[in-house]
């Protein structure tokens, strides 16, 4: 009988799931998430200030968790159908949540829940047009009908339109009727904003929206804070050592799970390189990127029972106290 080593004792407990989201319940408790958006420099998005500022703060911190409540029950969902961890369809959710409670500087932020749940839509529609080239358009029409959504709430996302291109192809359901469903629904929100725009005589709002492609540049040294970089070097490395696991392992894996998990393997390394051109959006991009890569993590800690993927779980399970620990000394 095979030994069921440290990584493989937490992923099948049964009481994983309802430790991290207390966990993450009382970090959101117990820390002033406002005070660490104000150290990281980040504001909502001006959509969102103002219903966020008719509501109390209890009244906030409810919204904000409830938002990742939802986020954790789109990943079991996202699991659920499409069957990317078999042995357990809520392990990425206790991990998300985990990794969020963790890294909470990154992750407390109304516009990156929203733009995570968005992604994580887009993502599903994406994989349910799986072998469906000549009658997906529907489904490609929603999938990027989500980007679209989230790029009204950080315009530079629209980047990550060739990704889900590629991801199409991946998922062998590229074909021109997709690929023009596919711009109608990336397009259909700008439509609705010209429309907005032409009815009250402004075009102020839409012309803004496209103002980062003029008056981007290339970050500053400065830009990169220590501690930032810290978060980040730690989700690389698990989003680095479970992606060539995953990669190494796909032949043991259905062709359908090799071309999601594939999708998911560039989706997030997309974040991350948009994370390391666009350091002050942290707050914006993390909670996607953590969502993404939970779920690798958890395939990576279902199907390794070696020595040293357990010394490497241990590791990095040392190391996130150790990150929460730094964002209390930020506001002390």
């Amino acid at each position: 009988m095979t030994r069921k080593r440290f990584q493989q004792q937490i992923a099948m407990g049964r009481f994983i799931m309802p430790m991290a989201l207390l966990l993450f319940l009382l970090g959101s408790l117990l820390i002033d998430a406002e005070a660490l958006l104000a150290a990281v420099g980040w504001q909502e998005v001006s959509w969102l200030q103002q219903p966020l500022a008719l509501l109390p703060s209890w009244g906030v911190v409810t919204a904000r968790f409830a938002l990742y409540l939802l986020l954790g029950y789109q990943l079991i969902r996202l699991n659920s159908i499409h069957l990317l961890i078999n042995t357990r369809v809520s392990l990425q959710t206790a991990i998300f949540w985990f990794l969020s409670t963790c890294c909470l500087a990154l992750c407390c932020s109304f516009t990156g829940g929203v733009v995570a749940m968005l992604l994580l839509c887009a993502t599903h529609y994406l994989f349910k047009a799986y072998q469906r080239a000549y009658d997906g358009a529907g489904l490609h029409y929603l999938a990027m009908l989500f980007l679209g959504l989230a790029t009204l709430l950080w315009p530079p996302l629209l980047l990550l339109l060739p990704i889900l291109w590629i991801g199409a192809y991946q998922v062998q359901a590229s074909s021109l009727r997709c690929f023009l469903g596919g711009l109608l629904g990336v397009a259909s929100p700008y439509w609705l904003m010209w429309a907005y725009c032409y009815i009250v005589g402004d075009f102020s709002l839409l012309m803004h929206h496209f103002q980062w492609l003029t008056t981007w540049q290339l970050p500053q040294l400065a830009d990169y804070a220590w501690w930032l970089v810290a978060l980040w070097a730690y989700v690389a490395l698990w989003l680095l050592v479970s992606g060539t696991h995953c990669i190494s392992s796909a032949h043991h894996d259905r062709i359908r799970t090799q071309c999601f998990m594939s999708y998911l393997i560039l989706l997030s390394s997309a974040l991350l390189l948009l994370l390391a051109f666009h350091p002050q959006q942290g707050p914006c991009l993390f909670p996607a990127l953590l969502a993404v890569v939970s779920v690798l993590i958890g395939r990576f800690m279902m199907q390794t029972n070696s020595r040293l993927s357990n010394a490497f779980v241990v590791l990095m399970s040392l190391v996130a106290p150790l990150i929460f620990l730094v964002q209390l000394w930020m506001l002390s």
